[in-house]
């Protein structure tokens, strides 16, 4: 689970970053999946750009449970 809560500078240039390494966490460790949850619904000073990224990348805001309203995915991994 990658649990993102502020990034200083918007977030939407480091995403593909922290995506990459997590995906090759996953899968180095036989993970089936990585859950993502950003906490960029109630910004004081939300990013325009970083939503169209979450959006664009397939995130939905969701109530996540125990963690409240965010933007969620979780990416299946391909089996070998």
């Amino acid at each position: 689970m990658i649990e993102l809560a502020h990034i200083d500078g918007g977030g939407e240039g480091a995403l593909p970053t922290i995506a990459v390494l997590a995906e090759k966490y996953a899968r180095l460790n036989n993970l089936e999946a990585v859950e993502w949850i950003v906490h960029a619904v109630r910004c004081a000073n939300p990013n325009p750009k970083l939503r169209r990224v979450l959006e664009r990348r397939g995130f939905q805001i969701q109530d996540v449970p125990g963690y409240g309203q965010a933007f969620y995915l979780r990416k299946e991994l391909p089996t070998n």
